[in-house]
């Protein structure tokens, strides 16, 4: 599934600004923003599990630690009760796992990989328990509606599950209340339209649109709102969950998209030729 919230969706300045961060700041590229609403992690992991870290190796010659994973529960997608993952090595990003200590894991493992921003907790953190807690009631849920709170008793989500999966309306919650992402799940994937907030320091992203088998199709809504007052609205349109094109829906932009188009020099000796 595609992920509900990518940095692809960001505005053309913040893309600009991002970019020149990355290259500029080794250090400030590793610095995940994590997102406070983190039940949002369950909805967009494709993999949730948790594991302890039966192995692991020095920095190989593939530029990568390598981990023998022993699966003990598996909350979200399908996995062998034994897997080999990395994590990268010799990048600014580089981190390691501990041998010998559970983890659960939020993550896509694309090539069999555990990225640095991804989300995963041990033992020692704040909410791996309580976060255990409600994977567990989940995974045996074989139809009920949940409200998942957090160790501090805030709501983070409404979610109705058949099976162990979203399967209904589900509604994700920031610790202040405001709504992150509302949205219908059919049997885990999402279908129809949804509302997806996403709260920076700075800035706020607002996006209204459809997903089809797990993908956002046709136009999407998407508003900033700037904390000195200012919203930027965008349309942007997608195919196959990829953006295919997006509009500024400013007064200078559509007037530049939809005014007359002037003719060419070209075109002025033509016509002069012709009144000739």
């Amino acid at each position: 599934m595609k992920k509900l919230f990518t940095v692809l969706g960001l505005p053309t300045q913040y893309l600009v600004s991002l970019m020149f961060l990355m290259m500029s700041s080794n250090v400030w590229a590793c610095r995940c923003s994590m997102d406070e609403a983190s039940l949002i992690y369950f909805v967009e992991a494709k993999y949730v599990f948790r594991a302890g870290v039966a192995s692991a190796s020095d920095c190989g010659e593939n530029n990568k630690y390598e981990y023998r994973l022993e699966i003990d529960d598996v909350y979200k997608g399908e996995l062998a009760s034994e897997i080999t993952v990395y994590t990268d090595c010799i990048t600014s990003c580089a981190f390691q796992l501990e041998a010998g200590k559970t983890y659960l894991f939020f993550t896509d493992l694309i090539n069999n990989n555990i990225g640095f921003c991804e989300y995963k907790l041990t033992r020692n953190d704040k909410e791996y328990r309580n976060t255990r807690q409600y994977l567990d009631l989940i995974q045996k849920t074989k139809l009920d509606f949940l409200t998942i709170k957090d160790s501090e008793d805030r709501k983070m989500g409404e979610l109705q599950i058949r099976d162990g999966k979203l399967d209904g309306v589900t509604k994700i919650y920031y610790p202040n209340g405001d709504i992150r992402m509302e949205g219908l799940f059919i049997k885990g994937v999402a279908t129809g339209n949804f509302e997806i907030t996403l709260q920076r320091s700075n800035y706020k992203d607002y996006w209204q649109g459809d997903y089809k088998e797990g993908m956002r199709i046709g136009m999407w809504r998407h508003i900033t709102y700037q904390n000195d007052g200012k919203k930027l609205y965008e349309h942007v349109f997608y195919e196959d969950g990829e953006i295919v094109d997006r509009q500024l829906m400013d007064a200078d932009s559509q007037i530049e998209r939809y005014s007359p188009k002037k003719a060419t020099e070209n075109n002025k000796d033509g016509e002069g030729q012709r009144k000739k």
